[in-house]
């Protein structure tokens, strides 16, 4: 396959998303999990020149967004050419070039949810085949090739695993792709990577079925569900959420075991289900029957030198440590709020550490006046499915402030031009 100097390319069933639980994972890097799980494939694999445009007020992917006269699978733009969207209003498209798998429409074009945003690519092949298309989304897209519509993805998805692989056909000589994704809420992204068709075969399809019950035996409506699957200091997640205590989803990874954590926040009741494998009676199916009960969180406080003053917007995770290798996996992470507090309100069953996010590195919680560098000298915090921790909760964690001058909290309605930065510092020199 050739680069097209245009484009300088190489190339369903789903529960709804978890919203609390996935803002708060907005401003920690949301898309690096999938970047820290390429796995064998390389990066060159994967679309990453585009021509985008929008974004545009959407209820959903299949409504028109511009005029009768416009085929969206006959698009094929230039950079600075404009479209009139239904109501006459003229849009350009620019050209976008991420040096990540992931596709961040909040950083190309702005955070808007409730919206739809295109991108367009090309690509030159030598001779007519066959290739695969593996997607990751967020929320919904529909793909056209040559004008062609490949598939239609609607609902809420995530970045952190792939739906079914979509296979077509490469004509020989220059190839249009368009992408329509529509964000429904939180990040607005997609990842597309191109494979041959015999490459797929490492991605398998499973069917995660069961009933979540709370400590009483009531059905456990509305609870968070969170999967985790891949090689240790790599792992992978999902959120969702079930509606009515079932889970019915069909899941598409590069392999099994799987973790799963889950987590009802009226009840206030939570459990894990560790090491998830297909049963042997029916394979490619996972039993997910679980009854939910009352945890003891990691909890503290994240504050300055003085003791009372917070430290806002802290990255803050519980780690667990190959013994053998020294890899760690993260197995909890979230941000202090703006009091500085950070809650693990249901945290892995074993053994684990905490650590934060400083300047210059980490920094693992050894006791209240202490911490290090060295994971080697930081507390050993436990966690199962019954015992209670009471000294594990009400820590107190002291840095010096990180920035000099004048803190601030910002948004994108603000004028910042992306919606992971929270923060700005003013040195008043």
């Amino acid at each position: 396959m050739k680069r097209n100097p245009t484009s300088n390319q190489t190339g369903r069933n789903m529960l709804v998303s978890l919203r609390p639980l996935a803002l708060a994972l907005v401003f920690t890097g949301l898309f690096q999990p999938l970047l820290n799980a390429q796995g064998e494939y390389s990066t060159d694999d994967y679309l990453k020149d585009f021509l985008v445009v929008g974004h545009f007020s959407s209820t959903n992917i299949n409504e028109p967004v511009f005029g009768p006269e416009v085929n969206e699978g006959d698009l094929s733009p230039k950079e600075g050419d404009t479209i009139n969207t239904a109501d006459g209003k003229p849009h350009t498209w620019k050209r976008y070039r991420t040096e990540s798998p992931v596709l961040d429409f909040t950083e190309a074009l702005g955070w808007k949810e409730d919206a739809t945003a295109y991108a367009y690519t090309e690509i030159n092949s030598e001779t007519e085949r066959k290739i695969s298309l593996q997607l990751r989304l967020d929320d919904e897209v529909s793909v056209w090739l040559n004008g062609e519509l490949l598939v239609t993805y609607s609902g809420l998805h995530a970045l952190w695993h792939y739906v079914e692989p979509v296979e077509g056909t490469l004509k020989a000589g220059l190839n249009r792709i368009l992408f329509k994704v529509r964000n429904g809420f939180n990040t607005f992204g997609m990842s597309a990577r191109i494979a041959e068709p015999d490459n797929t075969s490492k991605l398998s399809k499973v069917l995660f079925s069961g009933e979540i019950s709370l400590q009483n035996n009531d059905i456990a409506e509305n609870t968070g569900v969170g999967i985790m699957w891949g090689a240790w200091g790599k792992r992978k997640i999902w959120l969702g959420q079930t509606g009515n205590g079932l889970i019915n989803l069909d899941f598409i990874s590069e392999g099994t075991p799987f973790d799963i954590f889950l987590w009802n926040e009226t009840a206030m009741q939570g459990t894990w289900l560790l090491g998830l494998e297909p049963s042997s009676e029916n394979p490619g199916v996972i039993p997910v029957d679980a009854r939910l009960q009352k945890r003891t969180p990691i909890s503290g406080h994240v504050v300055m030198l003085d003791g009372y003053t917070p430290h806002r917007a802290v990255v803050v995770q519980l780690v667990e440590i190959d013994e053998q290798t020294g890899k760690e996996d993260i197995v909890g992470w979230q941000l202090t709020n703006r009091h500085g507090y950070f809650n693990f309100v249901n945290p892995k069953p074993g053994e684990c550490k905490l650590r934060f996010h400083v300047p210059g590195g980490y920094a693992y919680y050894v006791d209240q006046k202490t911490t290090s560098a060295d994971p080697g000298k930081a507390r050993i915090f436990h966690s199962d499915l019954t015992a209670d921790y009471p000294d594990q909760q009400g820590l107190t964690v002291r840095f010096a402030p990180f920035f000099r001058g004048n803190m601030g909290d910002f948004l994108p309605i603000h004028g910042l031009t992306h919606q992971r930065i929270t923060r700005v510092a003013i040195a008043k020199e």
